[in-house]
């Protein structure tokens, strides 16, 4: 699509108004195929593959759809077109491209038994919850679309144009064009003397491309080397990576024995602090102990000094009383 868009050098008018002749036709098709396909999407191929299709309620679907899209198709043609001949045109087209899908439709469930029971209508209008022919459907197609009821002294027409008959109206316009092509054609020529200029330099710039190529493919293979040396440094950074992944779970699993030891340790220290307090306590009962001690040995001391005493004063005593005994018993004699 985006390639078509491009604007093209045409040599001779007559290709211009077949190019713009196709293109209006492309365009035209496209239109009325993709809203008829939105009409007819409840009985398109890929509707009746899925498992819940039904063609009666696939048929309620379209008069659905097909009442609430048709006002919407023309005012959206109120809004882009004037002419209501073309107007009615491409309703119409729209109205034959459902009419066909129908009768694809049709073709294709006319001869089955429809799974919840419904026959196919084979002729009349039959009930709405039964698949109509296409007669039928072209009828109510026609009530529900309108095609070419304008105001022409209270009569209706059918519809007097095909989509070749807007191709011809367009010729007109296409002639308008032609001098608007001629001018454009100039414009062509001019801006490619411009383009041609545009190309010397650009083959002057060549040169000056394929220098900066050529430094580049030089910078390239530096870049090269350093990325291998890059490669060789990463490698080596793995390696060192995994040694320090391996002394980290050493380290963890140091850890996790240092962490027991402290463990135990914090056991022994309440148990040596519980024993140390006992030792205060024991401590202080042996200082009171050993006051009592001193204060005994004091009196022990008081005592043996006493005693010293008496014992010298018996000593003294003894003496006097030897030499009492002694001078006594001479003069016994």
């Amino acid at each position: 699509m985006g390639g078509g868009l491009l604007p093209r050098v045409v040599e001779n008018m007559l290709d211009a108004k077949v190019e713009l002749d196709g293109r209006l036709r492309t365009v035209i098709n496209d239109f009325t195929t993709n809203f008829a396909s939105r009409i007819t999407a409840s009985i398109s191929g890929s509707a009746a593959t899925k498992r819940d299709f039904t063609a009666s309620t696939a048929v309620q679907q379209i008069h659905q759809t097909a009442e609430r899209e048709v006002p919407l198709l023309r005012r959206k043609l109120d809004e882009y077109l004037d002419d209501p001949r073309t107007k009615e045109t491409l309703v119409g087209a729209v109205q034959d491209q459902v009419i066909q899908n129908y009768e694809t439709f049709y073709e294709r469930v006319s001869a089955a038994k429809q799974p919840d029971g419904r026959t196919v209508s084979r002729k009349g209008k039959g009930r709405e919850d039964e698949v109509w022919d296409v007669d039928t459907f072209a009828e109510w197609v026609s009530g529900v679309f309108e095609v070419g009821r304008m105001g022409f002294g209270g009569k209706t027409i059918a519809r007097l144009f095909s989509v070749d008959a807007v191709l011809a109206e367009q010729a007109i316009e296409i002639q308008q064009l032609r001098s608007e092509l001629n001018a454009s054609k100039d414009a062509i020529k001019k801006q490619h003397d411009q383009l041609q200029i545009c190309k010397d330099e650009l083959s002057s710039g060549t040169e000056e491309l394929q220098n900066i190529c050529s430094q580049h493919a030089i910078d390239n293979q530096q870049l090269r080397s350093e990325l291998n040396q890059h490669v060789s440094e990463k490698q080596q950074l793995h390696s060192e990576l995994n040694e320090l992944r391996l002394a980290k779970d050493t380290t963890q699993a140091d850890f996790h024995q240092l962490q027991t030891c402290k463990d135990a340790l914090l056991l022994d220290k309440e148990e040596l602090q519980s024993a140390c307090n006992q030792h205060t306590i024991d401590d202080q009962q042996l200082r009171v102990e050993l006051d009592a001690l001193h204060q005994s040995k004091q009196s022990i001391e008081e005592d043996f000094r006493q005693l010293r005493i008496c014992k010298d004063a018996l000593s003294s005593g003894k003496e006097e009383l030897q030499d009492t005994y002694t001078q006594q018993t001479t003069e016994i004699q």
